[in-house]
């Protein structure tokens, strides 16, 4: 049986194909990017690009891997449906039928989180299947798409069957979480937007936050208006770094860019 580490690492590097009305032929298409990559050894990065602008990004592979549990008897069975369908493979994960001992399982929603804020370095779409009402609070299984093209109109992955570590709700709310934490000063700057904006909206107009970008760091200093500030290294010994959780994954700013 295959591990779902061993099956997300397929589905990153599966070829989706090329179309010369994308732009990968000069950027690279994600599947072909994927190639050399060293999924287990990646982290989050976080950017600073100037005086209050911070960006982030997580690694779907390390992401997805603390969510979703690969389903081997499913996925065989969804295999065979695709392959026998009359129609895209998007289609076949919005219209699959389970079989006999699992009819009871009637509702499905789609999600593609191109439509959303989220940290994730690469588009997803899924379908979660229930046999309650509400299958993002009550799915079972998860049919799984990565976008690997360019255009995010089309270059998906064939779906592969995946059961949710928690509820499909969780999945959907972390990917998209920021947070920071300055202990000693009692601070938590949030965003559930991926950093786009913060619940606090005045939390980095502050006085005491510094953003570097050449070190790639956020410091908070209370001690700012006697001090020329150009580095990290102006700042007094009650400086702090701030520490950030990123779509539930924990690092620092400084150990953290790429």
């Amino acid at each position: 049986m295959k591990s779902t580490k061993e099956v997300l690492a397929e589905m990153l590097r599966e070829p989706t194909g090329v179309h010369f009305l994308d732009s990968g032929g000069a950027y690279g298409r994600h599947w072909q990017r994927n190639q050399e990559r060293d999924f287990e050894n990646e982290g989050p990065k976080m950017k600073v690009w100037g005086m209050n602008e911070v960006e982030f990004s997580v690694p779907l592979y390390l992401f997805l891997t603390d969510y979703l549990e690969y389903d081997e008897e499913v996925d065989r069975e969804l295999q065979e449906f695709v392959k026998n369908f009359e129609g895209s493979n998007m289609r076949a994960s919005r219209q699959f039928r389970f079989q006999e001992d699992r009819d009871e399982i009637l509702y499905n929603i789609t999600i593609n989180t191109y439509n959303m804020e989220n940290v994730l370095d690469q588009v997803i779409q899924f379908t979660v299947y229930s046999r309650e009402r509400d299958p993002l609070w009550r799915g079972e299984h998860i049919f799984l798409h990565i976008h690997g093209g360019c255009d995010v109109r089309g270059g998906y992955t064939r779906p592969r069957a995946f059961r949710p570590v928690s509820e499909p709700a969780d999945l959907l709310s972390t990917m998209g979480q920021v947070s920071g934490h300055v202990p000693s000063y009692d601070l938590y700057p949030f965003s559930d937007d991926a950093g786009y904006s913060f619940h606090d909206p005045d939390i980095f107009s502050h006085e005491g936050f510094h953003f570097f970008p050449e070190e790639n760091e956020v410091w908070f200093c209370p001690e700012t208006d006697e001090i020329d500030v150009e580095t990290p290294d102006d700042l007094s010994s009650h400086a702090e770094l701030v520490r950030w959780t990123v779509a539930g994954i924990n690092f620092e700013a400084g150990d953290s860019s790429g």
